[in-house]
């Protein structure tokens, strides 16, 4: 049992490595939503801080795509192993 727990480690770790990028991408998504929905942001020369706010959102979501991926790959691996 000890060799088969250690044996599934790495996984486990991988796991977990994606289910906190998951869940600090989620922070920061909601972060910026939160900048994008003030008004003030949409103030006369401030164009290039909605530009990046939005460009930021867009690389999110194909990081928080990957993370899952990642995530959905290990859990798969650890529940083909048990």
């Amino acid at each position: 049992r000890a060799e088969a727990r250690a044996a599934l480690a790495p996984i486990r770790k991988k796991a977990q490595d994606a289910e906190k990028q998951i869940a600090l991408l989620t922070a920061e998504r909601a972060r910026i939503e939160a900048k994008l929905a003030d008004p003030a942001i949409y103030a006369s020369g401030r164009t290039s801080e909605v530009t990046a706010a939005n460009t930021r959102l867009a690389a999110i979501a194909k990081e928080s795509a990957a993370a899952e991926e990642a995530w959905l790959m290990a859990e798969e691996e650890l529940e083909a192993a048990s």
